[in-house]
Formats: C-alpha cells, sequence, structure tokens
C-alpha cells in the first residue's frame, strides 16, 4: 500500500475513532441487555419457586429451587 497522505491519515483516524465508538456503544447495549435478561430470568425462578412452595410445601418448594439451580438458575 502507498504512503497515505498528512489528509488521508487524519480522514482514517478520524473514521477510526468512530467506530471505535460504535463498538464500545454496541458492547454497553449487548451488556445492559444480558443483564436485564439475567434479572428478568432470576425473577421468574423466584416466583416460580414461590409458587410451587406455596402449593406443595416447602420441601416442594426446596426440590424446585434445587433443579432450577441445576440448570442455569439462581443459586443460593
Amino acid at each position: 500500500m502507498a504512503k497515505m497522505t498528512k489528509a488521508e491519515r487524519e480522514e482514517c483516524e478520524k473514521n477510526l475513532e468512530v467506530c471505535r465508538s460504535a463498538v464500545a456503544a454496541f458492547e454497553k447495549l449487548l451488556a445492559a441487555d444480558d443483564a436485564a435478561e439475567k434479572t428478568a430470568q432470576a425473577s421468574s425462578d423466584r416466583e416460580t419457586v414461590a409458587a410451587i412452595a406455596k402449593r406443595d410445601g416447602m420441601t416442594a418448594g426446596v426440590y424446585a429451587a434445587r433443579e432450577l439451580g441445576r440448570r442455569g438458575g439462581p443459586q443460593s
């Protein structure tokens, strides 16, 4: 590749910074979405365990919590 002129190099550096900013923004969006999904799943699992415990008793609730933990749910 031929040597760039000063103007071409400045343009490339400017474009690179725009790209880096865009990547950082998308990474933040994805991280926020992941966090929201984990929070929603944990809330759903807690509600499921509470409903089972209320309906079938505490022992069934404990077993349900253990089972949810085995499949990647919240573990305590």
